[in-house]
């Protein structure tokens, strides 16, 4: 029947087609109905069995702090990258912590008296201060480089005043380096970045300036410290240039020394100056590490001194004092410490961190673990192996600077085969050294290039079930893979971010079946590869959420698979499956337990074990996964336990109870509980005991014999 429309749309539907088209409606809506339902008790089920799983997962907890050894570098009197130095008349010296952000001043024999400063841009603190000095008055001058800014305090700290900012124009500052105050308080500042002079009121009023870029007379490159003589002439070190030059008070040019080498006279990396009150000048070289002495016009007297840790030597000699007396005091960098000579070079004593000892460590940046559990430990700045057991006590070194066999130049990683050979790669020469477990040297191989088993630079170092080895280049952007002899299978790796490339990689770690992990650092992601460098997978983009990395560096993986990454500048350790699933995170910067200050290289050890190189806290940090008691002792009606994971509010069961009630002392390591030994439970003979944290968490279940 045909259907008729009006004009306004509507239909004209006869009473037949109008049931015939509702019973339609209805039978699709039932349709409909139906088949929608299973989906809906399906999505509800999902839902439930969801719920079920996520109640069925246990917590996942982040390794805990065990213990940790190394050098100490931030306590009072101990110093991190000391980077200046100045005396004032009653022989205190005022030191720049550079590392530390902050001033510490010490007696005349070295001992501490105060400090003050911390990492900032408010008064009072400082971002990579560089250079001190005290005038007459006493007030003390900081070039707070980071800040482009000189800082006034008086001699207790107390802030006084600042001036400057990021800038060319007069009072502003790129990279202030170097500061020096006259006998009339006027003060000077090596303004580096700006390759001149400026010369200030004791009040920060812009007087005078003199320089730019060039080698002329008169011209600096990078002038990065100045000293002025009792006649008020400036002496400054034009570093680029390799020479000093002398200036009158108002920047007139005087004279000028020095050349490009290592001879009499000559500088490779000149840093810091400093003039007695007899007109004679010294100078730092942070390249041959040593100090030269000469005149007042320049001619020269004598020098002191060789790359090293023992008593006269240095390790970045950066800057340099003369006291009223004579004594000269210079601050190294990398072995952080001030030495005192006499004016001939002769050593008095010396002060600050002590990082050059047995077991003592100077920016590890490698760490490997053997499978007695054993763990190594690369001391760059130290040039050095040392290896310790497994709760860090030192068992042997070997290795010192130079280019011979079992001699380093900037060691920076290493691993462990299964027969307990070492492998150690020296940066600097683009060698790997093989040695025994006791340090023995075995052999070596490489060279600087770009064939076939040679490197431009070495980097992470892994072995796989065989006994192959695989050798990271960061900067040739590849890896390689090695015979335990050395002799050359295959490589892959280009620079670049596409899969399979890699920029400035830092970090490499290998299974036993030879899955190759690759920190590509520049890139922010890990990469894996089969072991003739088939790509796998990637993970990580530039950030700091969880699986996001800011330049990760370090890479390994535990027995069960699981890769943990060293994301150095967010202060962390990531974990993750072999798939590149996010597990869990720890660690923040600072230098607390379980904190980092450069988080690098990264091992794991049986029983689940984590050693991590905490570079710039100069130390080792062990982390464990499942809480445990490592020992435990009765004694005086004191019952104490060690170990780690216990939490803040731990439940104690000794002999299957709960003894709760008598915890004394909680911390991170430590548990104590005082009672008497029938009140704890305690028989003679062997007892169990176990801690449960907060978390329900527990430990493993020790026993006691008493």
């Amino acid at each position: 029947m045909k259907v008729h429309y009006r004009n306004d749309g509507d239909s004209e539907l006869p009473l037949r087609d109008n049931v015939r088209t509702i019973l339609l409606v209805v039978m699709c809506a039932v349709l409909i109905f139906w088949g929608f339902l299973p989906q809906v008790a399906a999505s509800r089920a999902e839902e439930r069995l969801g719920q079920q799983t996520d109640a069925a997962v246990p917590p996942v907890y982040p390794p805990f702090f065990l213990a940790q050894w190394g050098s100490s570098v931030h306590g009072d009197g101990e110093f991190y990258e000391p980077g200046g130095i100045a005396v004032d008349n009653s022989l205190k010296m005022y030191v720049v912590d550079t590392g530390n952000n902050r001033v510490q001043v010490l007696s005349k024999k070295g001992a501490y008296l105060l400090k003050w400063g911390a990492q900032g841009s408010e008064d009072g603190e400082f971002s990579r201060p560089t250079a001190v000095t005290v005038d007459l008055n006493g007030d003390v001058y900081v070039a707070d480089s980071g800040n482009s800014r000189v800082q006034k305090f008086d001699a207790k700290g107390n802030f006084l005043n600042k001036w400057g900012s990021f800038g060319s124009g007069n009072g502003s500052f790129s990279n202030p380096d170097g500061i020096a105050a006259d006998d009339a308080g006027n003060i000077y500042v090596s303004d580096d970045g700006n390759n001149r002079i400026q010369k200030f009121s004791s009040s920060g009023a812009f007087i005078a300036e003199w320089g730019g870029a060039g080698s002329g007379d008169g011209q600096f490159g990078s002038p990065c410290a100045l000293a002025i003589s009792g006649a008020g002439n400036v002496y400054v070190v034009d570093r680029i240039n390799n020479r000093i030059q002398e200036f009158d008070p108002n920047g007139g040019f005087i004279a000028k020394w020095g050349s490009g080498g290592q001879g009499d006279g000559q500088f490779l990396d000149a840093y810091g100056v400093a003039v007695d009150k007899l007109g004679d000048v010294y100078v730092c070289d942070a390249a041959t590490a040593q100090v030269q002495k000469f005149d007042s016009k320049g001619s020269f007297i004598l020098k002191w001194g060789s790359m090293g840790i023992a008593d006269g030597q240095f390790n970045s000699p950066v800057a340099l004092a003369v006291d009223r007396k004579g004594i000269v005091y210079v601050a190294e960098s990398d072995n952080n410490r001030v030495q005192k000579f006499d004016p001939s070079g002769a050593f008095i004593s010396k002060c600050g961190s002590s990082v050059t000892g047995d077991g003592e460590l100077n920016e590890p940046y490698g760490v490997a673990v053997d499978s007695l559990g054993d763990v190594y430990v690369t001391d760059t700045y130290n040039n050095r192996v040392q290896k310790f057991d497994s709760a860090g006590h030192f068992l042997t070194k070997w290795g010192s600077r130079g280019a011979g066999l079992g001699q380093f130049d900037y060691v920076f990683a290493l691993a462990v085969d299964g027969a307990g050979n070492v492998y150690v790669d020296d940066d600097i020469y683009c060698r790997i050294q093989k040695f025994d477990s006791n340090g023995n040297y075995i052999t070596q191989w490489g060279s600087h290039g770009t064939g076939d088993g040679q490197f431009l630079r070495t980097g992470g170092i892994g072995i796989d079930g065989t006994g192959l080895v695989y050798v990271l280049d960061p900067v040739g952007a590849k890896v390689q893979r090695f015979t335990s002899t050395g002799a050359f299978l295959g490589k892959w790796g280009a620079p670049g971010s596409s899969a399979g490339q890699f920029d400035s990689p830092s970090g490499l770690a290998v299974t036993a079946t030879g899955s190759v992990y690759v920190a590509d650092t520049q890139n922010n992601r890990i990469q894996e590869f089969n072991a003739t460098g088939g790509f796998v997978r990637q993970w990580g983009s530039r950030g700091s959420g969880a699986g996001q990395f800011n330049e990760p560096y370090g890479v390994a993986v535990d027995s069960l698979n699981n890769v943990y990454v060293s994301d150095a500048e967010n202060r962390r350790i990531q974990k993750f499956d072999s798939f590149g699933n996010f597990i869990v995170q720890w660690g923040g910067p600072g230098y607390g337990d379980g904190q980092f200050a450069l988080p690098f290289g990264i091992a794991t050890a049986p029983g689940g074990h984590i050693y991590v190189a905490d570079v710039s806290n100069c130390r080792i940090q062990e982390f464990g996964q499942v809480p445990e008691i490592v020992s435990a002792s009765f004694a005086a009606k004191v019952l104490t336990m060690t170990g780690g994971g216990f939490g803040t509010a731990p439940n104690v069961l000794i002999n299957g109870a709960d003894r709760s009630m008598y915890v004394t002392t909680v911390s991170t390591n430590t548990i104590t509980l005082k009672a008497k030994r029938k009140l704890l439970g305690l028989a003679t003979g062997a007892n169990t005991i176990q801690v449960v944290g907060e978390g329900g968490q527990p430990t493993n279940v020790f026993t006691l014999i008493l």
